[in-house]
C-alpha cells in the first residue's frame, strides 16, 4: 500500500474493521484496536494470523485507550465521514497527536457524496494534517489521506495537558 509512505516501519494501527487489519497484516505488523463486541471476530483473526506466521495484535479499548504521543507511524480509521463535523474534527484532533512526525492517518470511508468528502478534508485540515489527499480505490469508497505536522508543529497546536494546580486555601493551606 503505497499511501503508507514511510510508515512502513510499522506498526500499523487499525481503529476499523478486523478483516481490514487482517488483510494489512500481510504488508506490515498491524495493532487492531477493538471494542468489546468484536472480541470473537478479533480472536478468530489472532489465530489465523498466528497461524500464518503474520503480526497481528489485538488492544481492547478502541474508544478509551490513551494513545502515547508521537509513537504510531500510520493509522487507519473509518466511518470519518458518517460522523457530524464537530464530532469528526474532534476525533481527528485526538488522534494527530499520537503519529509520528510524518505518520499518516488514512481515513477509509463508504461514500460518493462529494459533501461529506470536503468535510471530511476539513477535518484533515482541523487537525493540522498536511499533503491531503483523496482517492477512490473504487467505486463508492474513498481514502483520505494526511500527514502528521513535525513535532513542533504538534506541540504548539496540540500542547499537552497539565495535570490541574493544586487549589489554595485560605492561610496557605493547599488542599489536596
Amino acid at each position: 500500500m503505497s499511501s503508507l509512505g514511510d510508515a512502513r516501519r510499522g506498526p500499523l494501527v487499525v481503529a476499523g474493521p478486523v478483516w481490514l487489519a487482517e488483510v494489512m497484516a500481510h504488508e506490515i505488523p498491524t495493532v487492531l484496536l477493538i471494542e468489546r463486541e468484536e472480541r470473537g471476530r478479533a480472536a478468530r483473526a489472532l489465530r489465523r494470523a498466528r497461524r500464518n506466521g503474520l503480526p497481528l495484535h489485538a488492544v481492547m479499548g478502541r474508544d478509551e485507550l490513551p494513545l502515547p504521543r508521537g509513537t504510531i507511524p500510520a493509522m487507519v480509521i473509518e466511518g470519518a465521514a458518517d460522523l457530524e463535523p464537530a464530532e469528526a474534527n474532534a476525533w481527528v484532533e485526538a488522534l494527530v497527536p499520537a503519529l509520528t512526525p510524518g505518520g499518516r492517518l488514512i481515513a477509509v470511508d463508504v461514500t460518493d457524496d462529494p459533501g461529506r468528502e470536503a468535510r471530511l478534508s476539513a477535518s484533515f485540515l482541523a487537525g493540522s494534517l498536511l499533503g491531503i489527499e483523496q482517492t477512490r480505490p473504487r467505486e463508492g469508497v474513498v481514502l483520505t489521506l494526511g500527514s502528521a505536522p513535525p513535532a513542533v508543529v504538534r506541540e504548539a497546536r496540540f500542547p499537552r495537558v497539565a495535570p490541574p494546580a493544586p487549589q489554595v486555601r485560605a492561610a496557605g493551606s493547599v488542599a489536596g
